[in-house]
């Protein structure tokens, strides 16, 4: 976020005495920037008003037909839009590329219920339904998750299938039904 874009949207504001700032305005001027996901605002007398912001963050893009890229938070909120393919995010595969799909939160709540250093290797996922969700590894290896639920048994079957089987070794890891997993 551009602080600079906050301080010149508040400008009037500036250099008045605590009592007399509007916080109506401040409201509505944190609330129209898209990429505040959260802010507080703290009076620290005699002449200091503190506002915290708490930015979006990506978790993923999802490719546009004219060959842009539209980097998403969890929330399916925009972020930005931009020409090159990320390489920091997983694509997101959903139906009609809109976020407001079931695909879409179902595909999010696997891909933030997984440990970091698991979700570090995920390149793509596919959530065609709540109940379809893929999962895409470095290296080309697909895990068949199925829906979002026992998220903390899959991911644990799953690491000790990687260690046993790692990618390269296996194309495909099926934890759908996490006490028979599957490697083909």
């Amino acid at each position: 976020m551009d602080a600079a874009k906050i301080t010149a949207a508040l400008a009037s504001e500036i250099g008045k005495p605590l009592p007399l700032v509007n916080m109506g305005l401040i409201q509505q001027e944190m609330e129209s920037q898209s990429l505040v996901k959260s802010y507080s605002v703290e009076s620290l007398p005699p002449h200091t008003l503190l506002i915290k912001v708490i930015e979006r963050v990506p978790v993923g893009f999802i490719a546009n037909a004219d060959g842009t890229f539209t980097l998403v938070d969890p929330a399916g909120v925009t972020i930005e839009s931009v020409s090159a393919k990320p390489t920091t995010v997983p694509q997101l595969t959903i139906p009609d590329n809109d976020v407001n799909n079931p695909g879409f939160r179902a595909g999010i709540d696997v891909l933030q219920s997984l440990p970091a250093a698991l979700a570090g290797q995920v390149t793509q996922v596919i959530a065609k339904t709540t109940d379809n969700v893929v999962i895409v590894l470095k290296g080309g290896a697909r895990v068949f998750w199925g829906g979002p639920e026992n998220a903390a048994f899959k991911s644990n079957v799953l690491a000790k299938l990687l260690t046993i089987n790692p990618v390269g070794s296996v194309s495909e890891y099926d934890v759908s039904s996490p006490k028979t997993a599957v490697v083909r």
